[in-house]
């Protein structure tokens, strides 16, 4: 069975993304889509929302479970482009090249960084874990640490992580591309929704 996916990408750390599987029926079914209007005309939003099959994309809020903290996606309409650098372009790199026509979905982008007071909801978890493993709960053994579910570390160096600052509205920097990961995969089972890091053409 091929399913098709619609991507709504968060911009910020890095760029995320949410995927809906449309598999052998229409959008209009797909009750738990949030940001999808099914019919004809189009929905009056800023920004303008974006034709999907049968219906359209539109701007929506998506909140953390067990938390008041929200982002705002928005809807980007898909395409076809020349990805990679011109061969005769001043200052142009081997790796930027060769050029490759690619076609894109519509998909939804975050509407601005992902923030400090976002991210550190995932970073609560390690003090969670901390507490669990101390009380006895979840003992992390040499026979169960290879399962063991990943939580974020401790920071190393707190003064350079947040040397810009960690004011809640700011962006979060400095983690790692698998720590970005590790927060898709967290959002992903916190909301049901497919959150992964996007591909290249994407952003």
């Amino acid at each position: 069975m091929t399913s098709k996916i619609v991507a709504a990408v968060l911009y910020g750390i890095c760029f995320l993304g949410v995927g809906f599987h449309a598999a052998n029926q229409s959008l209009a079914e797909e009750v738990a889509i949030p940001g999808f209007v099914p019919g004809d005309t189009q929905p009056d939003t800023n920004p303008p929302a974006v034709r999907y099959k049968d219906g359209w994309l539109v701007p929506y809020e998506e909140t953390i479970p067990g938390s008041d903290v929200t982002f705002q996606m928005v809807p980007v309409p898909g395409g076809s482009f020349l990805l990679g650098s011109p061969g005769d372009e001043i200052g142009r790199e081997d790796t930027e090249g060769p050029q490759v026509e690619v076609a894109v979905s519509p998909f939804w982008m975050g509407a601005c960084e992902v923030t400090w007071e976002e991210y550190k909801v995932f970073m609560s978890m390690l003090d969670l874990f901390t507490a669990l493993e101390s009380s006895g709960v979840r003992l992390v053994t040499e026979e169960n640490e290879v399962d063991a579910v990943t939580a974020p570390s401790a920071l190393y160096d707190p003064t350079t992580t947040f040397i810009n600052g960690e004011e809640p509205q700011q962006p979060a920097v400095t983690m790692t591309q698998y720590s970005a990961r590790q927060y898709t995969k967290w959002l992903t089972g916190l909301t049901g929704r497919f959150y992964r890091l996007p591909a290249e053409s994407e952003w």
